[in-house]
């Protein structure tokens, strides 16, 4: 009996076979290069961290920041410190001490300290102990001995690996004694860092240096001095619209603030506030004190116009800063576009008055203070374009985005900035 020969076309099979794999790496391939991305994203923020902490330290001896990333890793190297036991912290749970004691135990260091173990003495006793990470297994011993006249329980709190608080319970008033070592002289590279030395300083995904900056407040001030003059002169605020507007916009707010005290005090205009005949009321009290104010200008009579202002940036813009007083001026004093600012410069009384207004502008930087570090990624847009290759092209998996940065200790990948 002739045996029965499966029926279909080797192609075909074949070409099933293949879009089944390629299917399998399409969807193995991708999700392992983004765990992959995820994994080096993380320990690049861990490292941003570090370096973050050996700064402050760095600060802390040395009195000054730094931009250098090889001077902070060059003094974490061989840097010292005197470190001191993990604290234990509590929060009863009972409102009254005494019958029945409960307790939330746990820690703030959480970077150092990696859960809370306990050992029983006896049954009304026992031994609570931070253990921290094996990288900080050199710290003191913190410990705290609770006793009580009745059994003493302890459990976790919740059933969860990420959460590490324990409560305490007893039938009777709980004791507790602290039992914390001495301080000891630690290397500061093993306290305040999570990696190595070595390798913190390098972006895992590119393999550049991270980028620092240090960050400063700069006080800059402007001071413009105008006097009337009896007759017009080739040197007044007609050569410089900005001052011109400057001056305008002065005696425009004297005259909206009195025109807004006028409206104020008369009861029978504020009543009638969302009628056509108030804005006309107002339109021509505003009118009234502008020029009043004009007029009331005599020969030598002085207006001060004075400004400061803080900017915040990298230490590397101070020269563009420092005696570049157009740029001072700009940022002092600059006013966005105004109509009424332009229509008030077209009466008759201003285009007089300003020909005979001469001025006097002083404009500096009168202080710097360094705030803190800027901590980035090295990370670039080109990087990304650069970085796709042939695997990437296929499975349409980009390059990860930049890690991030920390700045003035403000982490830009967290929710807690």
């Amino acid at each position: 009996m002739a045996t029965p020969t499966p029926k279909g076309s080797p192609i075909l099979k074949l070409i099933i076979l293949v879009l089944i794999v390629v299917l399998i790496l399409a969807i193995y391939i991708p999700s392992k290069m983004w765990k992959e991305q995820a994994l080096r994203t993380q320990l690049d923020r861990q490292r941003m961290e570090d370096i973050y902490r050996a700064s402050q330290r760095y600060t802390q001896v040395n009195q000054h920041y730094t931009p250098s990333l090889e001077d902070i890793i060059e003094f974490i190297r061989t840097d010292t410190m005197i470190v001191g036991p993990a604290k234990f912290e509590r929060e009863r749970l009972n409102l009254i001490p005494g019958e029945r004691d409960s307790l939330i135990v746990g820690f703030p260091d959480s970077f150092h300290v990696e859960s809370i173990s306990w050992e029983t003495l006896r049954e009304d006793s026992l031994i609570l102990s931070l253990e921290p990470y094996p990288r900080y297994s050199a710290m003191p011993a913190s410990r705290w001995i609770c006793t009580s006249d009745s059994p003493v329980h302890v459990f976790a709190r919740a059933q969860k690996e990420t959460d590490t608080y324990v409560i305490v319970h007893t039938a009777d008033s709980l004791r507790l004694t602290p039992m914390y070592g001495d301080s000891v002289r630690l290397a500061t590279k093993d306290y305040l860092l999570s990696q190595d030395v070595d390798s913190i300083g390098i972006c895992p995904t590119v393999r550049r240096p991270h980028e620092l900056d240090v960050n400063v407040k700069i006080t800059l001030n402007g001071l413009v001095n105008t006097t009337v003059l009896k007759s017009p002169s080739s040197d007044t605020v007609v050569v410089d619209t900005m001052l011109r507007r400057l001056v305008l916009n002065k005696f425009r707010g004297d005259a909206l603030a009195r025109t807004q005290e006028v409206v104020n005090q008369d009861t029978n205009l504020t009543n009638m506030k969302d009628s056509l005949m108030f804005a006309q009321i107002k339109d021509s009290l505003f009118y009234s004190f502008f020029d009043g104010k004009i007029s009331e200008l005599r020969p030598k009579d002085k207006l001060r116009l004075e400004s400061d202002q803080n900017v915040h940036t990298s230490s590397d813009s101070i020269p563009a800063w420092e005696g570049n007083t157009h740029r001072i001026k700009n940022a002092l004093f600059a006013l966005p576009p105004d109509p009424l600012l332009n229509k008030l410069m077209m009466r008759d009384n201003v285009q007089e008055l300003f020909p005979r207004m001469s001025f006097e502008e002083t404009y500096e930087v009168v202080k710097i203070d360094t705030v803190g570090l800027t901590i980035k990624c090295p990370i670039k847009k080109e990087d990304q374009k650069h970085a796709r290759g042939f695997i990437d092209a296929i499975f349409g998996v980009n390059m990860e985005v930049n890690h991030g940065e920390i700045k003035n200790g403000d982490l830009s990948w967290s929710e807690k900035r």
